[in-house]
């Protein structure tokens, strides 16, 4: 839920909410040098833990055989959710701009270079923080 109130906008995007997160996400962590397909893995797995229980399910043995093999351990899964979790509020309180230029930017940057350029420039200053930070 931190994730989503950070890479989301309102209600309007409630179609694919677990595709638009993930991928913003896996864009915006590959400029730290994670890779993207492990981060929207890791981010597609949590939600479908967070759906179950969200609308009255609980993990079963087939739905924790439906997770990617690196995340079927829970707890990890856990870990690895929020070691992104933390560096995301990094990136949100060092950066410049605002949540929906955050957002927007890395929605162009999928398909246009100058917003990837742009991209680099909002987390500069967290980038510099996070390395700090190791």
């Amino acid at each position: 839920m931190g994730l989503e109130s950070i890479f989301l906008h309102d209600k309007s995007e409630e179609g694919e909410m677990s595709y638009r997160l993930g991928y913003r996400i896996a864009k915006l962590f590959s400029l730290f040098n994670y890779d993207p397909l492990k981060v929207v893995k890791i981010i597609t797995d949590a939600y479908s833990i967070r759906s179950k229980f969200v609308h009255g399910g609980t993990m079963t043995n087939y739905s924790i055989k439906n997770l990617s093999s690196e995340n079927r351990d829970v707890k990890i899964l856990l870990n690895k959710l929020l070691g992104i979790l933390r560096i995301s509020i990094v990136i949100i309180l060092t950066m410049k701009q605002s949540k929906e230029t955050l957002i927007i930017t890395l929605n162009n940057s999928f398909i246009d270079k100058s917003c990837d350029k742009n991209l680099i420039q909002i987390v500069k200053f967290a980038k510099s923080a996070f390395g700090k930070m190791k």
